[in-house]
């Protein structure tokens, strides 16, 4: 009642001079309590199936580092059901793609050389 019932209802509730702790038993209270109760279950029953689309994505980004980990311990990384390369190789091109990107960032091809920042670049790497 605190959270979705109107102000009428709880001035009414001052005004007939209700205590705390006491049974209500009226009907138009009954039935805005019960209001009330339908829409913080359909709140919660939102709350639970985000949850659960969440922890859904993140069991699917599970998989796939366990997978891959799995992979680069047995020493052949499968990058498509056809293509299967060597731990070492995936992890060069790994490593040099990603060195490509952080250049590129912080010293790029269409950047002047007065406003490359070496010194982040140096930091990033």
């Amino acid at each position: 009642m605190r959270i979705f019932g109107s102000e009428r209802i709880s001035g009414l509730m001052q005004k007939l001079g209700m205590e705390e702790g006491v049974p209500i038993e009226h009907g138009m209270v009954t039935r805005a309590i019960e209001r009330a109760q339908k829409q913080v279950e359909a709140q919660n029953f939102s709350v639970r199936k985000h949850l659960l689309e969440y922890d859904d994505v993140m069991n699917k980004q599970r998989e796939s580092v366990y997978t891959l980990r799995r992979e680069v311990l047995e020493g052949k990384v499968h990058l498509t059901e056809e293509e299967t390369v060597d731990t070492r190789e995936y992890l060069l091109a790994l490593a040099e793609e990603l060195l490509e990107d952080q250049v590129e960032r912080f010293a790029g091809k269409d950047t002047d050389f007065d406003e490359w920042d070496l010194p982040a670049l140096v930091r990033e790497t």
